[in-house]
């Protein structure tokens, strides 16, 4: 597997460190950069086309997640739903403008903002019990998708009522007016037998010609990397949905749903949450997954997202390089693996077939290959958190909106699936 590479190559690293008579605790800058510097890099098939801004709006300051691409917004143009705020988790959607590449953020074009922001999705997605009633607590945003003009969308407990969540997706209609949402909303739905943990996250389409290999599922869905890490998965998850079951007849029955990849805390494949001796990318602490592609012209799928390169620790973070948790991107209490890298975990669709036909279990396949993906206007120094993933099927475009890349607002990245 992939991380015992990363393990061997950071041992050996360790021991030239202290070969050389450098106590690497007391140089943990050097250890940082030597992670990054010998991770290895992923390759895919896309090639990066440019970047752009959100709109220059203060709402999308501290935006944490929710990216949508629709087709037919802004007069067939194609446009962006997306979150904003955290502390808001509205919803809005923006214009596409023409990419650009730029060493100067600041100068790459601006989207504008199509329908403002609305709180009305976030109010009706609360209702997450599992009698439907309200859960009085911080609810998140897992992800968005439009699929068939409509907007589907994810929403999980983030904390307290981690355990008592049990309905976690919804749909509504593109038109973000209160009486449009009022009118067309339907949720909150259940996935499956599992903790929304496991599905209350990122989704993708299954590509139409693809769709008989999963029993005729449209849809699928997933999430990791939760607080309260026994209720989410240890790595990439991925579970078949059927969006015509987003009914009334279905509101008091689990949705149709078969896994096809999960690592549960007892099944722990790529790596265990409590690991504080070895690096190890392929899941940690840290480690969290934005979203997943399938594109219609391939045999693979491919997860994005970010993981810790160094040794997992809990604890408040430094930048002090004497103190005992040195991390120059988080100094608050909690898990830290500094340095931080975006992360690409590619897995192959016969080992999805395998599990579905139940062949093999949804822990028992691993990536066909992983490592850092390199996005642009990485800083070791500075977060490389992702907001939200999403794919323009008719165009092949890859859209990865990256947080904190002007100043607290996010930076649109846009790639292009050339296999």
């Amino acid at each position: 597997m992939v991380s015992k590479d990363f393990s061997i190559k950071y041992l050996f690293l360790l021991g030239i460190i202290f070969f050389l008579g450098c106590d690497p605790s007391l140089d943990p800058v050097l250890m940082g950069e030597d992670f990054y510097k010998n991770s290895q890099k992923a390759s895919w098939d896309f090639e990066y086309i440019g970047s752009f801004n959100v709109p220059d709006n203060s709402e999308f300051n501290y935006a944490l997640a929710g990216l949508a691409y629709s087709q037919s917004g802004n007069n067939g143009n194609g446009s962006l739903f997306i979150g904003g705020h955290d502390w808001r988790q509205q919803i809005a959607e923006i214009s596409i403008p023409e990419p650009e590449k730029n060493s100067d953020v600041t100068k790459l074009p601006f989207s504008e903002i199509l329908q403002d922001f609305t709180d009305k999705i976030y109010e009706k997605s609360r209702y997450v019990l599992e009698d439907g009633s309200l859960l009085d607590t911080s609810l998140k945003i897992g992800g968005l998708l439009v699929y068939n003009n409509e907007l589907y969308g994810t929403a999980y407990a983030y904390y307290t009522g981690a355990y008592d969540a049990k309905r976690s997706h919804y749909k509504t209609s593109l038109d973000l007016t209160d009486s449009a949402i009022e009118s067309n909303f339907k949720g909150m739905f259940t996935i499956g037998d599992l903790n929304p943990g496991h599905t209350a996250g990122y989704m993708t389409v299954i590509p139409e010609s693809k769709r008989s290999l999963f029993g005729g599922a449209v849809m699928v869905t997933g999430q990791t990397g939760l607080a309260i890490v026994t209720r989410s998965s240890w790595g990439p998850s991925l579970h078949t949905f059927f969006p015509e079951e987003f009914n009334d007849s279905f509101f008091d029955k689990k949705l149709t749903s078969k896994p096809l990849i999960d690592y549960p805390s007892t099944n722990p494949t790529l790596g265990t949450w409590g690991n504080k001796e070895i690096s190890n990318p392929s899941y940690n602490m840290t480690t969290s997954v934005s979203g997943v592609v399938y594109p219609d012209n391939s045999n693979y799928v491919y997860f994005i997202g970010t993981t810790g390169l160094g040794i997992p620790a809990y604890g408040a973070g430094s930048k002090d390089p004497k103190d005992e948790i040195y991390d120059t991107v988080s100094q608050s209490k909690g898990c830290h693996a500094w340095p931080y890298a975006n992360y690409l975990w590619i897995y192959s669709e016969n080992d999805l077939k395998a599990v579905y036909d139940g062949e093999k279990n949804p822990w028992e396949i691993i990536p066909v290959e992983e490592g850092v993906l390199e996005l642009p206007y990485y800083d070791i120094n500075v977060s490389c958190g992702l907001t939200g993933v999403t794919y323009d099927v008719q165009n092949k475009r890859l859209y990865i909106s990256a947080k904190f890349k002007n100043g607290t607002k996010p930076v649109i990245h846009v790639y292009e699936f050339k296999n």
